[in-house]
């Protein structure tokens, strides 16, 4: 993939150099490590500034393909970038003669690969991006068709920086630099993670107090836990079955119900989160889904080459509405007269699940 985007050439070979590159970094929220002050190059890029269109679920963001204008899911869960055949067939989008095996949150399928040539990124043009066919991307934002998602084989050769309260993505690249840090106003907190394959950003975190191995997902509408994962936090099927419930899907359109817990707490870093609404479902993979609601609520800055992610939490742990949602009730399909029975579970219309992304590992 070859990218048309903004360099900063940096060197420290005279003291306008290191000027140069300080001035660089603060401009784009780096500080200490970003520009180091030995014998080499730093180049700070940017690939792409992405306006977020949307205000809940997943980030989608404007782009073009080849010059036409469409939108996009941001999806760090997904392996490969994804577009819809409909889309792939409309635009004329040529086939390569590969095909890439596709493992959702409901089980596996497989997209033929095709390549866009010009991948419009606003500022920034990337060059002959591969994506893979597959899916269905229903629906239109501000007047665009949602044709795919961007996933990790694109975003993993970039530093995403997630900053969805202001409607923000920025796309990075540095390189020849030490770790760069946020400048962000206010603490910021960094945590380790491991990516698994190519792009899976593994993240530990505490539910109730126990420990869970989830992936950072920004393809999930909403943090999903495995049944396993509750009943280890001290929460049974028992306890489960009196939960609000609704299904949930993926892109190969597998359907699996969810039911939606209270927990006592959700540690992320070192951020304790209070009584989270958290879904639990029987996915077809082995670890959680930290999604889009915590992503809406934080700043986040993803580093692929470091192994790192820093958090900014914007509200008070008192007042945070990271994982609380509102639950529209549906009225039963016979409906009769009285008050329902306690502990009745309540079909309810999970606004907060969406459909959750591909989370290929």
């Amino acid at each position: 993939m070859n990218h048309e985007r903004k360099n900063f050439r940096l060197t420290d070979r005279a003291l306008a150099g290191r000027l140069a590159c300080l001035l660089t970094c603060l401009v784009l929220g780096l500080v200490q490590g970003a520009c180091s002050s030995g014998p080499r190059r730093c180049v700070v890029s940017t690939l792409g500034d992405l306006k977020v269109m949307n205000d809940v679920g997943q980030p989608i963001v404007r782009a073009t393909i080849n010059g036409t204008p469409v939108a996009f899911l941001i999806d760090t869960g997904a392996a490969f970038s994804i577009v819809s055949p409909e889309a792939a067939e409309a635009l004329r989008l040529p086939y390569t003669g590969q095909f890439v095996p596709i493992q959702g949150v409901g089980g596996q399928t497989v997209g033929n690969v095709v390549t866009v040539d010009r991948l419009g990124l606003g500022s920034g043009t990337a060059r002959d991006t591969l994506f893979a066919v597959a899916g269905h991307f229903p629906g239109h934002i501000g007047g665009l068709p949602v044709v795919g998602l961007f996933g990790g084989n694109f975003l993993a050769a970039t530093e995403p920086v997630f900053d969805l309260p202001a409607h923000q993505l920025d796309l990075y690249t540095v390189s020849g630099c030490d770790s760069p840090t946020p400048t962000w106003s206010g603490p910021t907190d960094m945590a380790p993670i491991e990516i698994e394959g190519d792009s899976a950003i593994m993240i530990d975190v505490l539910l109730n107090g126990h420990r869970v191995s989830a992936q950072l997902d920004s393809g999930a509408g909403h943090t999903v836990i495995l049944p396993g994962d509750a009943r280890h936090a001290g929460v049974d099927r028992a306890r489960l079955s009196q939960d609000p419930h609704g299904h949930m899907h993926g892109v190969d359109d597998n359907r699996f119900e969810a039911h939606l817990h209270r927990f006592d707490s959700l540690q992320v870093g070192h951020a304790i989160y209070y009584k989270p609404w958290i879904a639990v479902a029987p996915m077809e993979i082995d670890h959680a889904l930290l999604g889009a609601d915590f992503l809406r609520h934080n700043r986040v800055w993803i580093s692929y080459r470091t192994q790192r992610v820093y958090i900014q939490r914007l509200h008070a742990p008192d007042g945070d509405p990271t994982f609380q949602i509102r639950l529209r009730r549906l009225p039963p399909a016979n409906p009769v007269p009285g008050t329902p029975v306690p502990g009745t579970p309540v079909p309810a219309t999970l606004s907060a699940l969406p459909p959750v992304s591909t989370a290929s590992r």
